[in-house]
C-alpha cells in the first residue's frame, strides 16, 4: 500500500519475507529505486531463455513476460496454472525446464 512503502522508505528498510529461508529479512528501500529504474525491456541477451510464468502472478503481470519474450525469437514463454511462486505443481514444472534444457532452443542436444 501507498502508506506500508510511505514508512518503507521512512524507516530505510522493511521485513520482506524470504520464501527460500522462511523468514522475514531487513530489504532496504534501495531496492525499490533500483527496480523503477531498471528497464527489462531494454536487456538484449541474445541466449536461449526460458520464462516460466504462472497466470495467477500477482506480483509480476504475465503482460510483462509476454512483452519481454516478443520480437525476441531466443526466449521462450511457458504460462502455467500457478502463482508467482511456481509451486503448485513442481513435477511440470521440473518437466519444463528438461524439455527446455534438453531441446534445440539451446543450441544443443
Amino acid at each position: 500500500t501507498p502508506e506500508r512503502e510511505r514508512q518503507w522508505r521512512e524507516s530505510g528498510t522493511a521485513p520482506i519475507f524470504d520464501i527460500e529461508r522462511g523468514v522475514e529479512v531487513p530489504v532496504h528501500y534501495g531496492f525499490v529505486d533500483e527496480l523503477r529504474a531498471f528497464d527489462s525491456q531494454r536487456v538484449e541477451l541474445s541466449v536461449p531463455t526460458l520464462i516460466i510464468h504462472g497466470d495467477e502472478d500477482e506480483v509480476v503481470s504475465v503482460a510483462q513476460s509476454q512483452r519481454f519474450a516478443s520480437g525476441r525469437p531466443w526466449v521462450t514463454l511457458e504460462i502455467v496454472q500457478d502463482t508467482h511462486q511456481l509451486l503448485k505443481n513442481p513435477q511440470k514444472l521440473l518437466e519444463s525446464i528438461d524439455r527446455f534444457v534438453f531441446s534445440d532452443s539451446t543450441g544443443s542436444q
